[in-house]
């Protein structure tokens, strides 16, 4: 785990939901291997690391939890 992973997981965050505007559902795999799933076009998560990724893509806008 590098410095910036350590800080990352030790922010506590409240849960956030995302719509995913290409797929209804899918499987994400994080670079450590972690994986999570899209059920009907949403994924509500408060792990910090998952937050960075769907942050990251188009394909996900956050929406109300």
């Amino acid at each position: 785990m590098t410095n910036n992973q350590a800080v990352i997981s030790s922010i506590p965050t409240i849960p956030r939901a995302y719509l995913d505007v290409a797929f209804k559902s899918r499987t994400l795999i994080l670079e450590d291997g972690r994986a999570f799933w899209v059920e009907k076009s949403r994924i509500v998560t408060d792990i910090p690391e998952l937050v960075a990724y769907l942050d990251q893509h188009d394909d996900f806008e956050s929406v109300a939890a």
